[in-house]
């Protein structure tokens, strides 16, 4: 009995069908690492926003004030300036990394919107420096906290008044030598998918009067 073999149509058909399914799967995988590209980016930023926020909350809630203040000599000033769009203040926690450094556990920091030197577009920076001074809003080393952020807005919760301020200034009369109970953050991010959402946070300050340092 004899054995048919393949006809060149079969062959040529064949070869066809298996460069169609090859060309499917090619666009599949294409496709599919694709998909896991933009999940991982959209990932990594949430992770980054997640973390900044929590850094902001973290270190407004060790805000302070001193009692203390040599009028005719002065050499630092412990003050908390907030605005709606910046916010300066002192606070403690900071860690001295290196051996026999001439710094505290004081600092200044500072968060504003401003230009992120990688990107070239508008960002959330964080300004801080080991040592208070008497310029709150001056000096220090400034870097990139969270990029691609459109809005910044903070406000200030007064226990006294019982309302949210736009504003606070612990040198000014109505909210002289005291700090805010609560500090609201409320960011406004472009995500990697072109859409703006809004984040927001509190940070309740834990020591709210003068302390005796």
């Amino acid at each position: 009995m004899m054995r048919r073999g393949f006809s060149m149509l079969e062959i040529l058909i064949a070869a066809g069908l298996m460069g169609i399914m090859g060309a499917l799967m090619v666009t599949s995988l294409s496709s599919s690492m694709d998909v896991k590209e933009a999940v991982e980016e959209t990932s990594d930023q949430y992770h980054l926003i997640r973390q900044s926020m929590s850094r902001m909350v973290r270190e407004i809630s060790l805000a302070y004030l001193s009692a203390h203040r040599n009028a005719l000599e002065p050499k630092v000033n412990i003050q908390f300036r907030g605005e709606s769009s910046q916010l300066d203040f002192v606070a403690v926690g900071h860690v001295v990394r290196k051996i026999n450094a001439k710094q505290s556990d004081q600092q200044e920091i500072a968060y504003f919107l401003g230009e992120d030197e990688r990107s070239g577009k508008q960002a959330l920076m964080r300004r801080q420096q080991a040592n208070p001074d008497l310029e709150i809003e001056e000096g220090g080393r400034v870097q990139t906290l969270c990029p691609r952020v459109n809005d910044l807005i903070f406000s200030y919760w007064d226990s006294v008044t019982e309302d949210w301020k736009e504003e606070w200034d612990t040198e000014e009369s109505a909210t002289l030598n005291r700090l805010p109970d609560r500090v609201r953050i409320e960011m406004k991010v472009l995500m990697e998918d072109g859409t703006e959402q809004l984040f927001m946070t509190q940070s309740k300050i834990l020591m709210t009067k003068p302390l005796r340092l």
